[in-house]
């Protein structure tokens, strides 16, 4: 990989596959990623709350199944409530399940509990950590982040970030009021009609968080002024 592709000057593909998905590009923001949030506290009642709140489910949309075909999207199930649409889920908000799926299951198992009671049978959870092996594969994120030789890379770098509010906001105004089985319900039982027909109101849960714990190195900054001790000189 030469310097100029590597710095993010690459070609387009050389060709695009007819069932290509065709998306629009969404808006994007800046915003700094932290190494440690309220997300990853050692008080796990508070912690498995903001976990827990977070809902995945709003994921699921409807879309008109002409206008999907003439987009490229592939075929899917169509929504019970109206068969003129056919019934998505966008890929963000299936990674983030993913994610809560993978903790989940991690510190049930950190805390040795029988795995007939894990929420997420251990392969579920396998099928997670691979899907994001593929994706991450996929993106090829060439993001260069800085070190020291401890384990705070790239803390507080900057990131260039498409935005989740309009994301959400997609969502929401194509929702296909869908929920995930109530954790009061046997899996094995509930069908998949008794999904449809509760609507979230909008609300995925989803925030970026906030720092947890001092800025160790501040070696990210605004700008490219060069003042005595900032390192930038």
């Amino acid at each position: 990989m030469s310097s100029s592709t590597a710095a993010g000057h690459t070609a387009d593909p050389e060709y695009t596959p007819k069932s290509y998905t065709r998306i629009e590009t969404l808006p994007t923001k800046f915003s700094r990623l932290n190494w440690g949030t309220e997300y990853t506290e050692k008080n796990f009642t508070e912690t498995d709350l903001l976990w827990d709140s977070i809902n995945p489910a709003h994921e699921f949309i409807a879309m008109d199944r002409e206008w999907a075909r003439a987009q490229h999207w592939p075929e899917s199930m169509h929504l019970p409530s109206d068969l003129r649409k056919n019934v998505y889920l966008l890929e963000s908000y299936h990674l983030l399940h993913c994610v809560t799926v993978i903790r989940k299951t991690f510190w049930q198992a950190v805390r040795r509990e029988p795995e007939d009671s894990f929420r997420y049978a251990p392969p579920h959870a396998a099928h997670c950590i691979d899907m994001l092996r593929q994706y991450i594969i996929c993106k090829a994120d060439n993001t260069p982040l800085y070190s020291f030789g401890d384990n705070t890379v790239g803390d507080e770098q900057y990131r260039k970030c498409n935005s989740w509010d309009v994301l959400r906001d997609f969502a929401t105004e194509n929702s296909a009021c869908y929920r995930d089985i109530p954790l009061d319900r046997d899996p094995s039982t509930f069908l998949l009609g008794e999904h449809f027909g509760y609507c979230d109101g909008g609300y995925d849960g989803v925030k970026m968080g906030e720092r947890a714990g001092p800025w160790k190195h501040g070696v990210v900054w605004d700008g490219n002024e060069c003042t005595e001790g900032n390192g930038h000189c």
